[in-house]
């Protein structure tokens, strides 16, 4: 027996050699025909033409829209102000291991503040904010009016011209926070660099507004509570006295008493005593006094937006991007092709269904507007 491949001659065997072997990617199409990188190659050396094209197109969109639609980023970040006066020792501690102590000391936290620069009372306060300034350096021509009509987008009425408005900033705007600095950042996105600043600080000013109006009105119900308290405390401190000089003028000679001693003592304590809560209660009602009528800021501007305009991301990077899907959609599109063709010479079944399946789905299409428009006449007519 021999094996196969092998031959008997004049007592000799011989060995037929080995066919080449030809490496494959691991994958085979429909008809199990193997594809190897020479093919692949081909087929982008036939269609170079296409390929480069889709390059060209995706990669000079891919530049034009960076171009266009990337517009300006201005950035500005702030860090709240604590009031040391009302911090616990708690606090105190907790601010030396890095905490974020606004809580503590019963100020607002960032996330207030975060969610406040980004509501929609603040948003809709800056859209119809008015706003100048030039497009570009160098420019004669100025633009000015609110964001409503700079932006101008479309709507009905005027409150939806507002509303999409509004929609639109919440797009613009981007708060974060950080929690271990205790810093907010506030990011604007504008078509325009100076815009783009202009709306940054009015969110700024914006956020001290309401910030400060909430201090004031803490303040404001914090000195209406401590008069009250003040008035109460006044009223027994006076009583304590009384009862104390009483005391005295019955017993003038009480220090030969022990009894008369130890109740002299009893009401001198209780007026001490009184008197402190009534000074306790007095300052407390000044410092409301001031804090109510107080009208500086309440945040401390670390980064200004002005000057930080600028342009986000890279319009090189983007390009390169374009380039690359181009000339993977490039690739593709000649694969499709060839396998179309293939498909289309072979007459196979498979292409014979796809023929029949566009068919009818390009008739489905092109009947869909008249079925649309006779559903609404239905619809008139009922």
């Amino acid at each position: 027996m021999t094996e196969p491949g092998e031959r008997e001659g004049h007592g000799l065997i011989t060995q037929r050699p080995p066919a080449a072997v030809e490496y494959v990617l691991p994958y085979e199409d429909e008809e199990g025909v193997a594809v190897s990188p020479v093919s692949f190659l081909n087929t982008l050396l036939r269609h170079r033409r296409l390929v480069v094209g889709w390059v060209f197109v995706c990669g000079g969109t891919a530049g034009l829209l960076m171009a266009l639609l990337r517009g300006y980023r201005a950035e500005s970040s702030f860090a709240p102000q604590v009031n040391q006066t009302s911090a616990s020792s708690l606090a105190g501690l907790a601010s030396q291991f890095g905490f974020n102590v606004a809580s503590l000391t019963g100020g607002p936290t960032l996330d207030f503040y975060a969610s406040v620069a980004n509501s929609r009372a603040i948003l809709t306060k800056v859209a119809e904010a008015t706003y100048s300034f030039v497009p570009q350096e160098g420019e004669s021509d100025s633009v000015s009016g609110t964001l409503v009509q700079i932006l101008n987008l479309r709507g009905a009425t005027s409150l939806e011209r507002l509303q999409r408005t509004v929609k639109k900033l919440d797009h613009m705007v981007t708060v974060t926070k950080d929690e271990d600095a205790g810093i907010v950042t506030i990011e604007v996105s504008a078509k325009w660099s100076p815009l783009a600043e202009q709306i940054n600080r009015k969110v700024l000013s914006l956020v001290n507004d309401v910030s400060l109006s909430q201090h004031q009105a803490q303040a404001s119900a914090e000195r209406t509570f401590t008069i009250g308290r003040l008035q109460e405390a006044r009223g027994q401190l006076d009583s304590a006295e009384n009862a104390l000089q009483a005391f005295l003028e019955k017993n003038r000679t009480y220090q030969d008493s022990p009894r008369l001693t130890v109740e002299a003592g009893r009401l001198q304590r209780r007026v001490d005593f009184l008197q402190q809560v009534y000074l306790t209660l007095a300052q407390a009602y000044e410092r409301a006094t001031i804090e109510e009528a107080r009208n500086t800021p309440v945040i401390t501007v670390i980064d200004l937006p002005e000057g930080s305009g600028h342009r986000p991301g890279s319009l090189a990077l983007g390009v390169v991007v374009g380039l690359i899907v181009g000339g993977v959609v490039g690739a593709l599109h000649g694969i499709v092709r060839d396998y179309m063709k293939r498909q289309r010479t072979a007459e196979s079944p498979t292409y014979s269904e796809f023929v029949t399946l566009r068919a009818n789905a390009l008739r489905d299409l092109t009947a869909l507007p008249r079925r649309l428009a006779a559903i609404a006449r239905l619809g008139r007519r009922s």
